[in-house]
Parts: C-alpha cells; sequence; structure tokens
C-alpha cells in the first residue's frame, strides 16, 4: 500500500466531516429551489432576484457550518495517530466550495442543466483523485503534498461550477422586490428548516446500519457490510441523472398544477428506471461469485454474498417507485417527507434490532429491505390516494419477468462457461445477459426512449466493426 492505515483514516475523516456539514448545512436548498424558483423564472428580470436569496441560504449555512465545526474542532483532531491540528482546518474552505457546489448544482438543476455539476462531482473529482494517487505511486510526492492536492480536488467541483456559471451570465445578483419577497419568504423558511431536517434525516439513514452493526455484531460483520453494500448500491447509480433531471420538470409543473405531467413523468421515470436498474442488477449479482474470486481475500466477504442481493433489490425497487420521493418534496407536502424519512429510520431500527444478532449483516441487509419495502408502499399509496397519481403499467410487470426469465438462464449457463480463467468467464457471462436484455429492449421496445438510444449505439458499433473487417 502506498499509505499506512492512519494516513487513509486521515483522509476519509476529513471527507466524511466535509461531506457531513455540507450535506445538513446546504439547508435543503435544492427543495427551496423547486418551490421558490418557478414562483421568480423571469429570464429578462434575472429571476427577480432567486440569486440574492441563494446567496442568503448559502451565507446561513455556511456561518451555521462553521460556528459547527469551531465547537467540534478538538473533538475532530483528538485520538489520531497523526497530528491532526492544522490538517482538520482544511475541512472549512472544503465545505465552504461543498456549499458553493450545492447551492450552484441546485440552481442549473432547475435551470434544466442537470449534467455539468453531476460530471464535475461524480467523474471530474475521481478522475483527478486517481490520478493524484498514480502519481504518489510513482513517488511525484509524500503524504503530507498529496493531503493538501487531494483537498484541492475535493474543492473542485464546487471551484470550477462557479466559473462555468459566471461566464454563461447566470450569476446577475439582483434584490427581489419587497412584494417578491413578502410572496416567497414563508416558503423560503419553511423549506430551509424541513430540507435541514431531511437532510439530516439522510445523514442518519445512511449511518444507522454500520452504528448498530458494530454494536450488536461486531467489526468483522460491519467490515464485511461496509464493504459489500456498495456492490448492491452500484444498481442505483444510473438513477441519479434521471432523478436531477426530474426536480426542475416537477417544480414547474407543480407551479402549473399540471397533474397529467406529473403522472407522465412519474410513470416514464418508474418504468425507465426499472429496465436500467433492473439490467445492472443482473451483471452484479449472475457475476458476483467472479468479483469475489478476484477480490483480496474474496472468501472472508462471500459468507455475507446475500448482502449484495437484499441491498442490489432494495435498490431496483427504489428506482421502479420512479421519482415518488421527488414528487412528495416538491409538492405543498414536502413536510410529510421528513415524518416518512424518520418511520424509514425507526423501521430499520426495529428491523436490525431483531434480525442483526440472528443473521449479522446479512441480517441488516433484510432489515434494510423489507423497511423500504413497507416504506416505498406507503409512498405508492399516499400520492395514489390523495392525487390519484400511480407508476406501474402492464409493461413494469413485463420487465420484471424478463429480469427473472434472464436471472434463471444466467444462472444455469454459468455452470457451463467453465473457462478457467475468472475474468474471461465473467466477460462471457457479460456479454451474455447484455445481448438477451438488448434483444428484449429493442424488439419488445418496453420504453421507446432506451430502446431509440439502444438503436443508435447498436448501429454505431456495428458499422464500426464492418469498417475494421473491411480495413
Amino acid at each position: 500500500l502506498v499509505l499506512n492505515v492512519a494516513q487513509i483514516g486521515l483522509l476519509r475523516v476529513v471527507l466524511s466531516y466535509s461531506t457531513l456539514l455540507s450535506t445538513i448545512f446546504s439547508l435543503g436548498y435544492n427543495q427551496v429551489a423547486a418551490h421558490v424558483f418557478p414562483k421568480m423564472f423571469d429570464k429578462e428580470k434575472k429571476h427577480g432576484g432567486f440569486i440574492a436569496i441563494s446567496a442568503f441560504i448559502f451565507v446561513i449555512g455556511f456561518t451555521l457550518s462553521f460556528i459547527t465545526f469551531f465547537i467540534l474542532k478538538d473533538e475532530m483532531a483528538s485520538a489520531s495517530e497523526i497530528d491532526m491540528e492544522w490538517y482538520v482546518w482544511s475541512i472549512v474552505p472544503i465545505v465552504f466550495f461543498m456549499l458553493v457546489y450545492n447551492v450552484l448544482d441546485g440552481y442549473q438543476v432547475q435551470l434544466k442543466k442537470p449534467l455539468k455539476g453531476l460530471f464535475l462531482k461524480e467523474v471530474g473529482f475521481r478522475l483527478m483523485v486517481s490520478f493524484l494517487f498514480g502519481l504518489m505511486l510513482l513517488g511525484a510526492f509524500n503524504f503530507n503534498q498529496l493531503f493538501w492536492l487531494y483537498s484541492l480536488a475535493l474543492i473542485s467541483p464546487g471551484l470550477i461550477l462557479f466559473f462555468i456559471v459566471l461566464r454563461n451570465g447566470e450569476l446577475s445578483i439582483k434584490m427581489p422586490t419587497n412584494e417578491t419577497w413578502k410572496l416567497v419568504k414563508p416558503v423560503v423558511f419553511s423549506t430551509m428548516f424541513y430540507g435541514a431536517l431531511n437532510n439530516s434525516t439522510y445523514i442518519l439513514l445512511r449511518e444507522i446500519d454500520i452504528v448498530m452493526l458494530k454494536q450488536l455484531a461486531g467489526l468483522e460483520e460491519t467490515g464485511i457490510y461496509s464493504t459489500l453494500f456498495y456492490f448492491g448500491l452500484m444498481v442505483s447509480i444510473p438513477a441519479r441523472s434521471l432523478k436531477r433531471a426530474s426536480w426542475s420538470h416537477l417544480s414547474f409543473a407543480w407551479e402549473k398544477n399540471d397533474l397529467k405531467e406529473i403522472g407522465d413523468i412519474y410513470q416514464k421515470s418508474s418504468l425507465n428506471q426499472l429496465i436500467i436498474g433492473g439490467f445492472v442488477f443482473l451483471m452484479i449479482w449472475l457475476n458476483i461469485d467472479y468479483i469475489f474470486d478476484l477480490m483480496p481475500r474474496g472468501d472472508e466477504f462471500r459468507v455475507g454474498k446475500n448482502v449484495v442481493l437484499f441491498i442490489g433489490l432494495y435498490n431496483v425497487l427504489n428506482m421502479g417507485v420512479g421519482v415518488s420521493s421527488e414528487i412528495i418534496l416538491t409538492s405543498k407536502y414536502y413536510k410529510l417527507n421528513f415524518l416518512m424519512s424518520i418511520g424509514l429510520v425507526l423501521l430499520i431500527g426495529s428491523f436490525n434490532f431483531w434480525l442483526i444478532p440472528e443473521y449479522g449483516a446479512v441480517g441488516a441487509a433484510i432489515g434494510t429491505f423489507m423497511a423500504f419495502v413497507i416504506y416505498n408502499l406507503v409512498r405508492y399509496i399516499f400520492l395514489w390516494v390523495t392525487f390519484g397519481l400511480q407508476p406501474f403499467k402492464w409493461m413494469n410487470a413485463i420487465v420484471l419477468l424478463v429480469v427473472f426469465v434472464i436471472y434463471m438462464i444466467g444462472s444455469y449457463w454459468k455452470a457451463f462457461i467453465g473457462f478457467d480463467n475468472t475474468i474471461i468467464s465473467a466477460i462471457v457471462n457479460s456479454v451474455g445477459i447484455t445481448l438477451l436484455f438488448a434483444l428484449f429492449v429493442i424488439v419488445v421496445k418496453p420504453s421507446d426512449d432506451i430502446a431509440d438510444r439502444l438503436q443508435v449505439y447498436s448501429s454505431k458499433l456495428l458499422k464500426f466493426f464492418k469498417s475494421k473487417i473491411n480495413s
């Protein structure tokens, strides 16, 4: 390893505290924007001072985060094999630019430009970090230099996005009129308050399994769960861009009270996310044994194999119910989302107390899956009863049936692949799954959007191979 355990821990601690503070003290900006921006949308008038309101929320959020940091900084720096007294101060500028990113990204989403921020955070940041660690492997710099370059990588999405928005002329500061401020002020403060509560609950949801596993089953089960959890979580990654794009459309649809448009978004998101989630789940679950074979000490993790199954299934479930959470958060019933989230925390805690002592890491995964089944059922019933909205069509059932059939076929043919090389076996298995799923999407066309895009990619791929063969 390039870094020792303490150094890895230091990088992780700085990232964790920075993410925690920036998440809570973004003060639910996405919810504020979703409820306020449609009321102020006016290009000629620079959206009526919306940027000034955004700056106001940013200043409050950063001030509160700095006060919290100052109170906790000694605790953050204590009990460490490395002297963190100076390192810990890096959290301040990191949080500052993370909050800049959160605000500007939320603003871009409302402007129907969600991809720049997503690319900077999900792709640009990861490429930068990989590049830094690659240089360190080559001996380009020491750990102290790596730490500050890593900190720079953490602030880079916010810094770059700021200059992009500034260059596009979208940061013109114009104060809202008294009339506009009186109209939106109650909404701003209410959504800020409940947004902060929602973000705090999100942090609690993210950590409750780990905390309870440590207490009820020990560090070994915690290590297995925390590692395998991310394989199941990969199922949900494609849904992030779809959900982000829905915020602006839903916000403006609610402003017009256009339930038909909201219903269309609800149904399309459910079907498209179910197709994509089902495919990614099959790719991960049908290759999980090969993944364990390739992992260092993979046999130690194999005992928790079903963690991947149940975490993967709950993410497929979340994708299958579409943008139900976003519909509630952008509606006048946004306060209910906090109560539902608290109920979810209580459900996970209850199931964990029951299942972890008996089944360890797998018990935590089963408990999470069961809790989300109930949670999504409550959201589904609420939207159906309150607005007459429901996302499912007969094609959703066909997609689930095809996912099951491909799973059965994939489970059967794995026994006959029989390559000595694990990587070749995984590639052949993945190609088979992809071809079967692509055939279903192109022939049956469960979603015109996905089928058309897949046909375009297939045509380009065929042209590429033909040109290579002819040459």
